[in-house]
């Protein structure tokens, strides 16, 4: 049984993807779970996905394997300290917030309290109670979660997903020594909606795309070379705050939008991560930080469960959707144009000259999966606008992908406002990577435009082929498998 200190997760729970795996798997994969106890916990996140995505027993041991080696080892928890947060978090716990050294302290004290009360009232205390005022531990606990490249996010995530109290009680601890680097950020933008000064809400993708055609603005051009890894701290913060927070007050989210809100999150991070992936004469590759933004999206999904009242869910969402614009602008808003997806070739290079798999690529593809389920849905319970979602001219049941959401929104601010993510978003985020960009859909999607190529076809021969030469191969191996069912569930609930 999963308990506070130990993960067990069966054969039969895969979290969103829902992939088939066998006993064998679900076993070596609690044994490799079992002997990595004492390392910090960013080896989870590979390993489940790559299990959540129906990867056999080998590719897990491999990827254990290639990545153990060089994971932090945990360090003992002071009692004293622990015993500090026990009995008055509020007048203890800011001696010791945002300071890593105390990561086995706040960990075992999160574990308590699991262990006692269980993870959905932890997190309901922790992230949920009174998120809104200032003085409540859920305020700055939610704000820590886009520290650290929103790893605090990913972490909880994992454990929702698949309800794993000890990967909750690593989130939550790894959320609390993070530091607040993004707190005053989001204060200024509560303030500046509570004043009135947000104007007419906008979808994510207008947002970005108006940012970067606006002359004008300072925020696009705020990051700098100089900046180095510090660019949306020291560029866009530092150079344009006022303007990155009267931008993101204009996200703001209805309780009742929920569903489609989360879809366009998203497949606006997709669209972000793949189209920053050009630069013609360059070789395709991701960036590190959006594709960061990218893989921590899919969580939102899990915020749907009873323990986050619609005000805390809604409140997440509008973080990480803010979040996903500083991003952007600190990456120096990239053009945001998928039309070179047409001229693209898929190379056929062999699998052992691909870079090795750090882990990013089962994640990217977990979210492009389960962000194709996530628009279905939406589709289908909130019956999006007649044309959001687009099946191959004259095809009923067509293959509708990822990126193919693209259509008027009703409900935003009392009219509708366009959310631009193109059908080609997908074929790009599958192909462009270094690490996948053999891989590619079969059929056809159309976006606004013309037909485009978005499948991701000939994959499944190129696996059988080349044989299972990287983890990513059976993850994406899972996915071409899976795709067409999926594909026509979504168009023909909308269509």
């Amino acid at each position: 049984m999963a308990s506070a200190t130990r993960i067990v997760i069966g054969a039969g729970d895969t979290g969103f993807w829902k992939a088939r795996q066998d006993e064998e798997t679900a076993a070596k994969k609690h044994h490799v779970f079992f002997n990595a106890a004492g390392f910090h916990n960013h080896l989870v996140h590979q390993l489940l996905a790559l299990y959540g995505t129906g990867a056999p027993e080998s590719a897990i041991q491999a990827a254990f394997d290639a990545n153990a080696g060089y994971q932090l080892k945990r360090t003992p928890a002071r009692p004293h300290v622990v015993a500090e947060l026990h009995a008055d978090w509020p007048a203890h716990a800011p001696k010791y917030l945002g300071r890593g050294a105390y990561y086995s302290d706040f960990l075992r004290f999160f574990q308590d309290e699991v262990d006692r009360r269980g993870w959905e009232a932890v997190v309901a205390e922790f992230l949920c109670s009174s998120s809104g005022d200032a003085a409540s531990p859920a305020r700055h606990m939610v704000q820590r979660l886009f520290s650290g490249l929103v790893h605090p996010m990913i972490q909880l995530g994992f454990g929702l997903e698949w309800e794993q109290p000890a990967i909750v009680a690593q989130g939550l601890a790894q959320a609390a020594v993070h530091g607040n680097t993004l707190g005053d950020f989001f204060d200024r933008v509560d303030e500046a909606v509570a004043a009135g000064r947000g104007g007419e809400p906008r979808g994510l993708s207008d947002i970005c795309e108006s940012l970067r055609a606006d002359d004008k603005s300072s925020l696009a051009a705020a990051a700098e070379w100089r900046d180095g890894d510090q660019s949306l701290y020291t560029g866009v913060l530092g150079r344009g705050l006022d303007e990155a927070v009267a931008l993101c007050a204009q996200v703001r989210v209805r309780e009742e939008d929920w569903d489609e809100r989360v879809a366009e999150a998203l497949h606006h991070a997709a669209y972000v991560a793949a189209s920053a992936a050009w630069k013609p004469p360059h070789i395709p590759k991701y960036d590190f930080f959006l594709i960061h933004a990218l893989n921590a999206s899919v969580f939102l999904l899990a915020l749907d469960k009873p323990c986050f009242p619609a005000a805390a869910r809604v409140r997440i969402l509008e973080h990480k959707m803010r979040y996903d614009v500083l991003q952007y602008a600190a990456r120096g808003a990239p053009r945001l144009d998928p039309a070179h997806v047409a001229a693209y070739n898929l190379s056929d290079a062999p699998g052992d000259t691909r870079p090795e798999d750090s882990g990013a690529a089962p994640r990217a593809a977990r979210v492009a999966r389960v962000g194709w389920q996530a628009v279905g849905a939406a589709a289908r319970r909130r019956r999006l606008a007649r044309g959001a979602l687009h099946a191959a001219p004259g095809r009923r049941g067509g293959s509708t992908p990822l990126g193919a959401w693209r259509g008027l929104r009703p409900g935003v601010g009392g009219r509708a406002a366009v959310v631009n993510v193109t059908g080609p978003a997908l074929y790009m985020y599958f192909c462009a990577g270094t690490e996948i960009r053999r891989y590619s859909v079969t059929g056809t999607c159309q976006a606004s435009g013309p037909t485009w190529p978005v499948s991701v076809s000939g994959a499944l021969d190129k696996v059988a082929r080349d044989g299972p030469c990287c983890s990513a191969v059976d993850v994406f191996g899972g996915l071409l498998a899976d795709a067409g069912e999926g594909a026509r569930e979504l168009a023909v609930g909308h269509c």
